[in-house]
C-alpha cells in the first residue's frame, strides 16, 4: 500500500466523461494496491468486488489508463509465473500526468459579493488622502478573503499557483494481521493453561481452610471462565481469588455425594433458588398471601428445580395445579381457594 502514490492518483486529471471518472476510481485503487516500486497486480475480479462493479467495466477502465499513459502493463515480470497463472503486473506512470485544477469558487463568489455590498455603500478602493479605510473583518485584498496560509504552515492550492502536499484517505484495517493472529495465539494458550491447571498445595490447604471441595470448586471455576469465555493469564491466582470471593458470599459447603453445597445458614444452591421464588412470584403471592406457608413449599420447589423444571412451569403448576396433586408433591393447598 503506498499512501503517497494513492494521493498523487487522486490529483490526476483522467476526464470528464463517465468512463473516465470509473477509470480514475481504478487507478486510485491500483495506487492503493502497489508496492514501493509503483507496481500493482491486483485482478480484474478483486478491481471488480472492492468497486461493485462489473469485470467489463474494470477492463475497458484499465484500457482507458493504458491509452492515456497513466498504467503500462509489464509483461516481463509476468513470464515468472506459469502461463496458466501469469498475473497481470501495472506499473503506475502518474508522476508526469496532468493535474486536476482546483477553483475556490466559494470563495472567489464571496469576494464578488462584497466588493458589490462595498460599491452599494459607496465606498471604493481608492482611499482619499489623511484617512484610513479599514476594510471589513476577515477581508483582504490580496487573497480575496482568504488566507493562504494553514495554521499549521501548509498551503492551499488556488488560482495564483500555490501548491501543497497531496492528502491521501486511506482505510487501513482496525487491527494488523499480526496481531489478531498474535492476539488469538495468546488466547488459544490460556485456554489450553486453563484445562492444565492443577491447585498446588497452598490452594489446596486454603480450600481446607475455607470449607471448601477443591475438585468441586476447580470444576466451577473451570465451567465459569470457558461459559464467559474469559482465560486468566494467571490461573492459580485467579482461582484463590475464586475460592476468598466464594468464602465472603459464604458459600462454604464441601460436597462429597455428589449433591449441591451448602450455602449460609445451611440451604443447598436449590433451595435458595426456591426461597427465591416464592418470594419474588406475584402469582405465588396471590395463591397463598401468608409469606409462612408459602416457605412451606420450599423443600418441594427445590426437589422441582433439582429435575430440571423451568421456574415458570412451576409457577403455573402452583397456580392451575389440582390440590390434591399438589399435595402429593408436597404443596399443601388444602386451605386455599382455587384461582378462577
Amino acid at each position: 500500500m503506498s499512501a503517497l502514490l494513492t494521493g498523487k492518483a487522486f490529483e490526476v486529471r483522467v476526464g470528464p466523461s463517465q468512463a473516465e471518472r470509473n477509470a480514475k476510481q481504478v487507478l486510485t485503487l491500483l495506487a492503493n494496491f502497489a508496492d514501493e516500486n509503483d507496481r500493482a497486480w491486483p485482478s480484474v475480479d478483486t478491481l471488480a468486488d472492492k468497486l461493485e462493479c462489473s469485470p467489463s467495466a474494470i477492463k475497458r477502465a484499465l484500457r482507458i489508463l493504458e491509452a492515456k499513459g497513466l498504467i503500462v502493463r509489464d509483461e516481463n515480470y509476468g513470464t515468472r509465473y506459469g502461463a496458466d497463472r501469469s498475473p497481470f503486473v501495472y506499473q503506475i506512470t502518474i508522476d508526469d500526468a496532468e493535474q486536476v485544477t482546483k477553483q475556490r469558487r466559494r470563495a472567489k463568489a464571496k469576494a464578488k459579493e462584497r466588493e458589490k455590498a462595498r460599491e452599494q455603500r459607496g465606498f471604493t478602493r481608492d482611499t482619499p488622502r489623511d484617512t484610513t479605510a479599514e476594510p471589513p473583518r476577515g477581508f483582504t485584498n490580496d487573497h480575496d478573503g482568504g488566507s493562504h496560509v494553514t495554521p499549521r504552515g501548509g498551503s492551499h492550492v488556488n488560482e495564483r499557483g500555490f501548491t501543497r502536499e497531496p492528502q491521501t484517505l486511506i482505510e487501513h484495517p482496525i487491527q494488523h494481521p499480526r496481531e489478531s493472529t498474535r492476539a488469538n495465539k495468546t488466547e488459544n494458550q490460556r485456554r489450553q493453561t486453563l484445562t492444565e491447571f492443577q491447585p498446588d498445595e497452598t490452594l489446596q490447604a486454603l480450600a481446607d481452610q475455607l470449607g471448601f471441595n477443591l475438585a468441586y470448586e476447580l470444576e466451577k471455576f473451570r465451567d465459569a471462565n470457558t461459559a464467559k469465555g474469559t482465560y486468566p493469564a494467571d490461573p492459580a491466582a485467579a482461582f484463590r481469588n475464586w475460592l476468598k470471593h466464594g468464602a465472603e458470599l459464604g458459600i462454604n459447603g464441601k460436597p462429597t455425594d455428589g449433591t449441591m453445597p451448602a450455602l449460609a445458614g445451611g440451604e443447598s444452591e436449590l433451595e435458595r433458588r426456591a426461597r427465591k421464588l416464592v418470594d419474588s412470584s406475584t402469582p405465588l403471592k396471590r395463591r397463598q398471601p401468608d409469606a409462612e406457608r408459602r416457605h412451606a413449599w420450599i423443600p418441594a420447589v427445590a426437589r422441582l428445580l433439582g429435575k430440571g423444571r423451568p421456574a415458570p412451569d412451576i409457577v403455573a403448576l402452583i397456580c392451575t395445579g389440582n390440590p390434591e396433586e399438589l399435595n402429593e408433591i408436597g404443596i399443601e393447598m388444602d386451605d386455599l381457594e382455587e384461582i378462577a
